[in-house]
């Protein structure tokens, strides 16, 4: 009877073990880890931040653990303007960091991040953290993840020369360029060139009515009286990643 017992309990240890060995050779195999997911989605933010102002920098130590990391090109964004005097539809080319083999657990965001300005320039709507999203997907490499700059959108109302209301919407359009494939820590510098890409600028003869959409979605809308000026202006950064090891 002791002898069966003792046979069950090796067995039963001897299972055990295997099961440990497996589920932590499993873990080793995805790479990323608790630790570097949870770095990921913290530098997410500091690079929104970073995103969202108007001098260069650099975000450092930002980890993959042993998941490769690399460009991708994805589909571009679709910004319509609604404006007086007819309608432009822009599509803008959308990059982001691809990791491979892992998906990072952040609930999905819209394409855009919003900020107001009230007419003194101080920020009442956010700070511009919401400039980055991850996007869990499925690859002909199997699980990915990716790390968008999102489209930045900023509407501002104010009285401009001789008492004419000026209505500017900026669209900042942050892309990733350069080449990166690897695995580990990388720094990400971030050059805000500001490149104008595009530039709208209208005064309006009646009253009317102007509104932004990205990807079919409403971003930001606004009555135009007789006599207002509207001003919209396409503003790109790049970034740059850069391999450490």
């Amino acid at each position: 009877m002791h002898e069966a017992i003792t046979k069950i309990l090796i067995l039963s240890t001897m299972i055990l073990s295997i099961s440990l060995i497996l589920f932590a050779g499993y873990h080793l195999s995805t790479g990323v880890g608790e630790g570097a997911e949870g770095i990921l989605q913290t530098k997410a933010q500091e690079i929104g931040f970073a995103l969202s102002r108007n001098e260069s920098s650099i975000v450092n130590g930002l980890s993959t653990g042993r998941l490769l990391i690399k460009n991708a090109e994805l589909e571009p964004f679709n910004l319509t303007m609604v404006l007086p005097g007819g309608s432009q539809t822009v599509l803008l080319n959308k990059t982001a960091l691809c990791i491979v083999g892992e998906a990072i657990h952040e609930p999905p965001r819209e394409n855009f991040s919003f900020t107001l300005l009230n007419p003194q320039g101080a920020v009442e709507a956010n700070d511009g953290r919401g400039f980055v999203r991850f996007l869990n997907a499925e690859s002909d490499q199997g699980r990915v993840t990716y790390m968008i700059p999102l489209l930045g959108i900023i509407y501002s109302c104010s009285g401009g020369d001789q008492n004419v209301t000026v209505h500017s919407v900026k669209v900042l359009l942050n892309r990733i360029d350069g080449f990166v494939s690897s695995s580990g820590r990388f720094d990400l510098l971030i050059l805000k060139t500001n490149c104008e890409a595009m530039r709208y600028a209208r005064y309006t003869s009646v009253p009317s009515h102007a509104e932004i959409y990205v990807d079919n979605q409403l971003v930001v809308e606004f009555s135009v009286s007789a006599g207002a000026k509207v001003t919209i202006d396409l503003v790109c950064s790049h970034s740059f990643p850069i391999v450490l090891r």
